[in-house]
């Protein structure tokens, strides 16, 4: 070979060996240039990443919290429902003695007002058919003509005698016709013991006579009196419970409960 063509060939090779290099140069810079942009990549995938556990496990804690609140109210309910069960077990028990009670109670009215009934229809007859009997007891003089009736009083059963002189004077003043003194009663009385008595009047007949009876308590011997469902020992009115029938609240006779021993003399009694 010439030297020209020797040059030219060493030429060209440098130019092949210059020209591998370049693209060599350019091969590692897009490389590079990836390898950055995978990185890259990968670290915001990695950033996403923890923000997305770190929500997760911000959600389980929230979660955790929601379900221990839950739990936790669920007891409180059943708590509340024990005793809500509880209380709704006593009410009805409670219901059932009081219907037991009510009925005992209306079935002690319906026997009080047909004793009561009874007493009063006894009394009616007694007071019809009883032939006149002498005076016993005080002279009727000494009592004014007010208790010349007493000849004719109903039969009252076994009462004390001074109940029995105090009811004839009232029942004569008054002009009573039927009239209720012993018998028995289904709760605490005093007619079984023949303190007590009971005069079967009209409204204003029956003021006026509690009105004397409880003026001359002390030679009457008057505990206390009881008429339209109110009770007067001696110290003012007072309101009774319903006793659920008109005979039950004494709305058509006044009771007289006596005391234990006699009172005063009757002819100072001048109503």
């Amino acid at each position: 070979m010439t030297r020209a063509e020797l040059t030219d060939l060493v030429a060209q090779e440098q130019l092949r060996a210059l020209d591998s290099l370049q693209r060599a140069r350019i091969a590692r810079v897009n490389a590079e240039s990836t390898a950055r942009a995978a990185e890259e990549d990968a670290q915001a995938r990695r950033e996403a990443a923890e923000v997305a556990r770190t929500a997760a496990d911000a959600a389980v804690a929230s979660t955790a919290v929601a379900v221990a609140a839950q739990e936790a109210r669920l007891r409180e309910l059943d708590g509340q429902r024990s005793g809500v069960e509880a209380e709704l077990a006593a009410v009805r028990a409670s219901d059932g003695s009081l219907r037991d009670q009510r009925a005992a109670y209306d079935g002690y009215q319906r026997r009080a007002a047909e004793q009561a009934e009874e007493e009063r229809r006894r009394a009616a007859q007694a007071a019809a058919a009883d032939p006149p009997s002498p005076a016993a007891g005080p002279a009727v003089s000494a009592l004014g003509p007010q208790y010349t009736c007493r000849a004719s009083v109903p039969r009252w059963g076994p009462v004390k005698p001074w109940v029995s002189e105090a009811g004839q004077l009232l029942r004569c003043r008054f002009g009573i016709g039927s009239v209720g003194g012993v018998g028995s009663r289904p709760n605490a009385s005093d007619h079984p013991a023949g303190l007590a008595l009971d005069l079967f009047v009209n409204r204003a007949t029956g003021d006026a006579l509690a009105d004397c009876a409880l003026r001359y308590r002390g030679p009457l011997a008057v505990k206390y009196v009881i008429f339209r469902q109110r009770i007067n020992s001696g110290s003012g009115w007072r309101q009774m419970e319903d006793r659920g029938s008109p005979v039950a609240n004494h709305m058509e006779h006044v009771h007289i409960s006596f005391n234990s021993s006699p009172g005063g003399s009757l002819a100072s009694v001048s109503c």
